[in-house]
């Protein structure tokens, strides 16, 4: 038999076994490291039974769960940036969809395609039809517009970096 913290536990409960007491036993009068080891088991156990349970305040479990209530509040308040960037791209695809629906197809008139195809078909209709150079001012207005949202994308991450620095160093 090998001491291990395990039986040392059920020895101090009192759950080992009539066969498993002398088998310790035996191995107790044999070997002095395995009496210290029970002994000091058994000291740590009294030791542990003699220190007083304090109470914790009564209004603990309130103050934990406002923590928590906070906290969740303040992560929900920083994914709000991806939400408002989420929500641009599927207004403007709504838009795009809409003003698709709104071009009136001549050829297409007498045919009744499939909802799927329409749109199909309009998108590509209407994107092959356009001519867009360089220098002009759509281009301009777009390119500005997609500087400006990395622009504010790469502010936010910096910040998110930064305090994800700051609550490692916190932590450590």
């Amino acid at each position: 038999m090998k001491i291990t913290d395990e039986i040392l536990n059920k020895l101090i409960d009192n759950e080992l076994n009539k066969k498993e007491i002398e088998e310790l036993h035996d191995l107790i009068k044999h070997d002095e490291a395995a009496l210290i080891k029970v002994k000091t088991h058994q000291m740590v156990d009294s030791v542990l039974k003699k220190i007083d349970i304090e109470a914790a305040p009564e209004d603990t479990t309130a103050v934990v769960m406002d923590r928590i209530s906070n906290s969740l509040l303040v992560n929900e308040n920083k994914n709000g940036f991806i939400k408002i960037i989420v929500s641009s791209f599927v207004f403007l695809l709504v838009i795009t969809i809409g003003f698709l629906f709104s071009i009136t197809d001549e050829t297409q008139a007498d045919e009744s395609p499939s909802f799927v195809s329409e749109i199909i078909n309009k998108f590509v209709s209407y994107f092959s039809s356009i001519e867009i150079s360089f220098d002009s001012n759509l281009m301009l207005i777009i390119g500005g517009a997609l500087t400006l949202l990395f622009l504010i994308s790469g502010y936010f991450m910096l910040e998110e970096h930064k305090s994800f620095k700051q609550k490692l160093e916190n932590y450590f």
